[in-house]
């Protein structure tokens, strides 16, 4: 099936026409075959007949009707002709489709265009996703569509004399000076029909190749990027391709595919540095932008000069900077209590005599910054909140004033940057016990003890909220057996790092278990009160059976004697996140289970 026999005609869509042959067969074939078109043609003024090439593409939408709008092009002035007239043309295309409201534009490149790119790609051996040309892709936010790509330049010239289609090919075209035209005129043109095909052979086995590649580096990419943030331990555990091309594709996903003249060699430099290397460091990718390694995390900003700002904030206002944004809502590790006796705020990067109120006195906010990793270069930038006696009340996603902890957050700042250096949950792991591999295999098993333990009954499965949640969805799709799920919300923990001993349930399950087998599906036992609790509840109300399957179970000396029957693993006595079991709701979409690292305590 042909490009075309893909597209609903229905649709309105732009054609790019020059006057050439190409482009003018292209257009013959489009309106014959029904298409509702829209014609886009630029005049770049700098040939004898260009203006002639206008005349002959307005002939042909005047005779059949077809609406056309022409761009004089604006006078080139320096660098290269091919790079400004090609950015000229999807400009005005892009904006063109936008005003008509066409789904895409079609252009006339054909399979020698496709050998040519080819050719260059291989000739520059710089660092290509795919090679020749897509039938179709996305340029400038455009759908481009190229529906010749399986003719060659001589049966387009067929096509035209055939049909009587008037062109004009640009006389530049015979010109050796632009390198593709070299490479047309003396490789591509002497060419048999036979050898481009089998050059084109060969350029889809390269493709095939490249295709595997991506696939292996978007995995890649989604076991090692978190929030924009390459992690390094990830990263390092990668061959030297797979490494070469994660940080290509992340590089250009987050320049927003800028043309960027990145080399094979610095990008392989940067490769071995970032595996080898040591402490902070920075690196200029392009002009606009720095890639930084810091502790564990690489991650792209864009480059900073000389930057220096400092906001005076009434009550009620709620400005935004490149830097930052406030409001009146927002996460609570962005917030914080103020008064009236506050204001007016002040928002600025930090001082070195700056410092913020803790449990134990005072704490410099550079120090703030050191043991939250955050890198050099974000210090200069990052946001403090002070209220009017210069007392910083907030250091947003990091730290706040110990006084105004326990209190409803009212203002609320973001740090902009926080969307590309997230202070990633991965790096407040000190380690990862088990793996997201080990729990889905660990599930798995469980489920199958399940399936044989309640072969012909129809158990209810009652999940305690929040945490269970991720372990229950994984226990189920491994059940082959008829079961109910129900859900509870029981509370001991109200937001801290070991249990209170006080039980609160908060929703209770919406149906009857008398006579019912129940299992029990938990995050994690510990000190077993809250569970006790559940049990008790539901041998009250006449449940015929009870039984606890666990993700974690921990290795301690129980308050109350409780022996599940699906222990997914047993673990020391640590404060665990990750996989449904969070800190203050956070981390519960770790994908794995670690350690929470010590000072994450002190410092939300």
């Amino acid at each position: 099936m042909s490009i075309l026999d893909q597209l609903s005609k229905r649709n309105l869509y732009l054609v790019a026409v020059s006057g050439g042959a190409d482009s003018m067969a292209l257009l013959d074939i489009l309106f014959k075959r029904g298409f509702k078109l829209h014609i886009a043609h630029v005049n770049y003024k700098t040939r004898v007949s260009s203006d002639f090439e206008q005349e002959l593409v307005e002939k042909y939408a005047h005779k059949y009707k077809i609406p056309i709008t022409i761009l004089v092009a604006p006078k080139h002035r320096e660098g290269n002709f091919e790079e400004f007239a090609r950015n000229v043309r999807y400009d005005f295309f892009a904006s063109t489709a936008k005003k008509v409201k066409a789904r895409g534009v079609f252009v006339g490149h054909h399979k020698d265009d496709l050998l040519e790119t080819y050719l260059i790609q291989k000739r520059r051996g710089g660092i290509v996703s795919f090679y020749g040309l897509k039938d179709k892709t996305d340029i400038k936010g455009l759908t481009v569509i190229r529906p010749l790509l399986h003719l060659d330049k001589e049966q387009i010239i067929e096509y035209c004399l055939k049909h009587s289609i008037p062109y004009h090919d640009d006389e530049s075209n015979l010109s050796n000076k632009y390198l593709r035209n070299r490479i047309r005129h003396n490789i591509v043109d002497k060419m048999s029909r036979l050898e481009k095909e089998e050059m084109l052979a060969k350029i889809n086995k390269e493709n095939e190749v490249l295709y595997k590649i991506d696939q292996r580096c978007l995995k890649n990419m989604k076991e090692c990027v978190t929030n924009n943030v390459i992690d390094l331990k990830c990263f390092k555990k990668l061959n030297q391709e797979d490494a070469f091309y994660l940080l290509n594709k992340y590089i250009r996903i987050n320049t927003n595919y800028e043309k960027i003249n990145l080399s094979k060699a610095y990008l392989k430099e940067l490769v071995r540095l970032l595996k080898t290397g040591k402490g902070s460091k920075s690196w200029n990718i392009g002009q606009n932008f720095e890639l930084l390694k810091d502790y564990n995390s690489v991650f792209l900003i864009k480059k900073m000069y000389n930057i220096s700002y400092k906001y005076v904030v009434y009550e009620g206002e709620y400005p935004s900077s490149d830097y930052f944004v406030s409001s009146n809502h927002g996460h609570p590790h962005v917030g914080v209590y103020v008064t009236k006796e506050d204001f007016p705020l002040t928002i600025r990067p930090y001082q070195s005599q700056d410092k913020i109120k803790i449990k134990e006195g005072y704490k410099k906010i550079n120090r703030v910054y050191i043991d939250s990793k955050v890198n050099k270069k974000l210090r200069e930038v990052y946001p403090i909140v002070l209220n009017k006696k210069g007392e910083v009340l907030l250091v947003p996603s990091l730290i706040k004033s110990y006084d105004r902890h326990n209190k409803e957050d009212n203002y609320f700042v973001r740090f902009r940057l926080q969307e590309v250096y997230e202070m990633s949950m991965n790096n407040d792991i000190k380690e990862v016990l088990i793996s997201h591999e080990q729990i889905i295999n660990r599930c798995k098993e469980i489920s199958e003890e399940i399936n044989r333990d309640y072969e012909g009954k129809t158990p209810i499965l009652l999940g305690i909220l929040k945490g269970s949640i991720p372990f229950m969805a994984e226990i189920l799709k491994g059940l082959n057996i008829y079961a109910q799920t129900e859900y509870m919300v029981v509370s001991s923990y109200y937001g801290g790092t070991t249990s209170t001993g006080e039980v609160q349930i908060v929703k209770d399950l919406d149906v009857s278990v008398l006579n019912r087998d129940v299992i029990i599906i938990e995050d994690i036992i510990d000190s077993g009160i809250t569970l006790q609790a559940v049990i008790s509840l539901l041998n009250h109300r006449g449940a015929r059976s009870v039984e606890v399957a666990t993700m974690l179970s921990k290795k301690v000396a129980r308050m109350v004697d409780i022996k599940p029957k699906y222990i997914g693993f047993e673990v020391e006595n640590k404060f665990v996140v990750g996989f449904g079991l969070d800190y203050d709701e956070l981390y519960r979409n770790l994908p794995y289970i670690g350690v929470l690292k010590e000072e994450v305590y002190t410092r939300r």
